[in-house]
């Protein structure tokens, strides 16, 4: 905003002032003269004419930086600027990309998003919210874009090519990984190689620090420099930026709206009227019909539904408080509900069957489950299980060792009948089919775009997330729709600047949408605005554990069943979305009395990355290989044996394997021992080194390395020796943060100690492996 803009409501007032980052992002003068390119300082001299339209484009994995890149178009509209908004890679209706949402785009089709202006205009505006995936990957929705601009930058377009181009980048990320805001480094890269000028500095929203501090500042000094090179109609510019923070009579409203104990009872005691108050959760059976207030998840649960389970709250005496700044926007209407104009819904076969309008970049596959065993101990830390499922005879599936496969795992069943009586929708509603369409002057979701002949049910198992935090967001969308003056001014100092700390303290404790309304019973809103606002629901893709060379049909997996604690002093455990969903899929096999359930499933297609294309074995089968792997990293690396040790016994011989896997104990969580073990026995494996990080050290094993990194380092002459003479490739695959820079440093230092290269020297050959597919990661956070 250009200036405060303030309400005052009796004893409240809403301060729409922006919240503001600790390191400031350079000033309005810094980003028009010493930031920009020369030909823009130039434009803003000479009062040059400016740009009639404005695109922002985004580049979108799990949401966010969609959600962000739309509050901004949202804006600018309101601010008289005529926009488009959209991801680079889209597809239409008229073609598959329509189904998946994803499609290959074209190079003429990729060029015509940042064509030449028309000729009364001086140059092309565009915006870019783009986040990263993976490590360094661009999303789905942008990587033929991004190869485009790549192959564009490396010569197939002469320089200058986008001269006409100015352009904003906001990237989103996490610095805890090694490839942070890569789309955006590359993004930049290649627009300024192709001549385009930047009218606004680039700035990296980091996810570990809190992507806010940056997102909200960056979006509020965008306004002044957009003004210099992009026409908006100024007589809608200040009035309706003005009211889209609706500032509210909170006293008032209270009084004219319908007591919320009508119809809900409120808790015993107040929740926001403490300093720190428990609510704990009331439980009943979660069939009766009478008012929503069970935390009972059948056996589809999400948490242990016997145990109450109490969210503390830190928020001071609201009555001394009378105004709050640095809130988010109201999040505009984008989609709405109608009866659907499909004529009936196909009758499905199985509960697992996924809707259509699901997005996916390749065709969704039902596997049947046939077995699974634990790779782990009773009594180790984590729960590994390995799982084995067999996927469509009728289906030509292509895939090979190091391919992942997107798992779809709905939104537990008991948590979605709970919301739908929370939120009051009544019985038999949420069965009806509807399409999903745009509100006047807006557009749906992308996840939601395709979404007809669906129900609400359908729609909240399938289509959005509602176990995650909600985002500060949802908060100011919840105190819209807060009825109870407490409730309203709660959620409301949650979502701005001054109630950062409570914020903390509710998302420490990872509480779901649910526990959230529970939290705050007098919100009632449609169906339709929690649609607009809730992020799409994730795959979990896993790694596949097995060779085709084996079996085709039969793909296996292995994985850690997520089960935490959150800090002390909330201490209430949690369990992972996806993981315990396939876990009890797998243990229903042994029951008669329920029919084993479909997995959905899909390949995933390989990504390009900062560290190479494809996590796939070398073309050529003598090339030795190098498989780092810790923990559950192993998996995809058991294909890679399983794959070279059937071609040794098909024909010639395949490379030497050199195998670091790391455990805590080798009684315990030893993953895959007799596998690996016999490997090495029959030659597959010629070097297994294995890492035990909790136990004890003495005598002989003293010097023993606790993590594979170490271990590295200890074999630093021979491992240098397979890289420099036998040219190796090498494959890390596991933790993002701690093992993986690890490694890389290990890398280095090897080079140098082993190798005689300078550091700097090393850092290029290793560059230079990367490039070359001879350093291939594949990392989680």
């Amino acid at each position: 905003m250009d200036d405060e803009l303030c309400g005052k409501t009796g004893a409240f007032a809403v301060i729409a002032s922006p919240l503001r980052a600790p390191t400031p992002l350079p000033t309005y003068g810094q980003v028009n003269n010493a930031t920009m390119e020369p030909s823009l300082a130039e434009d803003k001299q000479t009062g040059g004419s400016r740009a009639s339209r404005l695109t922002v484009l985004y580049a979108s994995q799990t949401g966010n930086a969609e959600f962000i890149a739309k509050a901004v178009a949202d804006e600018a509209r309101e601010r008289g600027y005529a926009v488009r908004c959209r991801p680079p890679d889209h597809g239409d209706d008229k073609d598959e990309g329509a189904r998946t949402g994803i499609r290959q785009l074209s190079a003429d089709e990729a060029e015509a998003l940042l064509a030449p202006p028309e000729k009364d205009q001086p140059f092309t505006v565009v915006v870019f919210v783009v986040s990263t995936t993976g490590d360094g990957d661009p999303p789905d929705s942008a990587t033929t874009f991004l190869d485009w601009l790549e192959k564009s930058a490396a010569g197939s377009c002469p320089p200058g090519s986008l001269a006409h181009v100015r352009y904003a980048v906001l990237g989103l990320g996490d610095s805890s990984y090694d490839n942070y805001c890569n789309t955006a480094k590359r993004l930049e890269q290649f627009l300024k190689v192709l001549g385009a000028s930047p009218f606004y500095p680039t700035v990296k929203a980091d996810a570990a620090k809190g992507s806010e501090l940056t997102v909200d500042p960056w979006v509020d000094q965008l306004w002044p420099a957009l003004s210099l090179v992009c026409f908006a109609d100024s007589q809608h510019t200040m009035e309706n930026v003005t009211r889209s923070f609706r500032f509210l009579d909170l006293s008032e409203r209270a009084k004219s709206t319908a007591a919320v104990e009508d119809v809900q009872p409120r808790p015993e005691e107040n929740p926001v009227s403490g300093d720190v108050v428990p609510v704990p959760a009331q439980l009943v059976d979660g069939d009766s019909d009478g008012p929503a207030q069970t935390r009972e998840m059948e056996e589809e649960g999400l948490y242990n539904h016997r145990r109450p389970r109490p969210l503390l709250i830190d928020i001071p005496d609201l009555g001394a408080v009378t105004s709050v700044s640095g809130l988010p926007r109201l999040p505009p209407q984008c989609c709405k509900l109608v009866p659907s104009s499909v004529l009936a819904a196909p009758k499905l076969k199985e509960k697992s069957l996924v809707p259509d309008f699901l997005k996916t970049p390749s065709p969704v596959l039902y596997a049947t489950p046939t077995r699974f065993r634990q790779l782990t101990s009773a009594d180790a830390l984590k729960r590994t299980l390995l799982v084995e499922a067999r996927l469509p005879e009728g289906d030509a599936v292509q895939w090979v060792p190091g391919d992942v496969f997107g798992f779809i795992v709905p939104n537990r069943r008991g948590m979605v009948k709970e919301l739908i009586r929370r939120l009051g929708i009544p019985a038999g509603e949420d069965k009806k089919l509807v399409d999903v369409i745009a509100a006047e002057g807006s557009q749906p979701p992308s996840h939601l775009e395709h979404a007809r002949g669906t129900t609400i049910r359908e729609l909240l198992e399938y289509a959005v997330d509602i176990k995650t935090f909600p985002r500060k967001a949802l908060m100011r969308l919840f105190a819209e729709y807060g009825t109870h003056e407490d409730d309203k001014k709660a959620l409301l100092w949650l979502a701005s600047k001054e109630g950062a700390g409570g914020f903390d303290v509710l998302r420490a404790q990872a509480p779901s949408l649910l526990d959230i309304l529970k939290l705050f019973p007098s919100v009632s809103l449609p169906v339709e605005r929690l649609l607009d606002v809730l992020p799409p629901l994730q795959p979990r893709y896993y790694s596949v554990a097995s060779s085709p060379l084996a079996d085709s049909h039969l793909v296996t997996f292995a994985f850690n069943v997520v089960r935490f604690f959150t800090p002390q002093p909330y201490d209430q455990e949690r369990m992972g979305h996806a993981t315990t969903w396939i876990e009890r899929t797998y243990e229903r096999l042994g029951s008669s009395a329920a029919p084993p359930r479909l997995l959905p499933m899909y390949l995933r297609p390989p990504t390009k990355s900062a560290f190479g294309a494809g996590f796939h074995l070398p073309e050529d089968p003598s090339t030795p290989v190098i498989l780092i792997g810790p923990g559950t990293g192993i998996a995809p690396f058991m294909g890679f044996l399983a794959h070279r040790h059937l071609l040794r016994e098909q024909g010639p011989a395949a490379g030497d394997s050199w195998v670091f896997h790391g455990c805590r104990e080798r009684k315990k969580d030893y993953l895959f021992r007799d596998e690996l073990e016999a490997y090495a026995r029959l030659g597959t494996i010629a070097e297994l080194t294995i890492c035990y990080s909790r136990e004890p050290r003495a005598g002989i094993d003293a010097d023993r390395p606790k993590y594979v990194q170490d271990a590295i380092r200890l074999h630093g002459r021979k491992f240098w020796r397979w890289m420099d003479e036998r040219g190796a490739a090498i494959y890390v695959c596991g933790d993002a943060r701690g093992m993986a820079r690890g490694v890389n440093d290990s890398l280095v230092d090897i080079a140098v100690d082993h190798g005689g290269l300078s550091k700097k020297k090393a850092l290029d050959t290793i560059a230079e492996w990367s490039r070359s597919k001879r350093y291939l990661r594949d990392l989680w956070g």
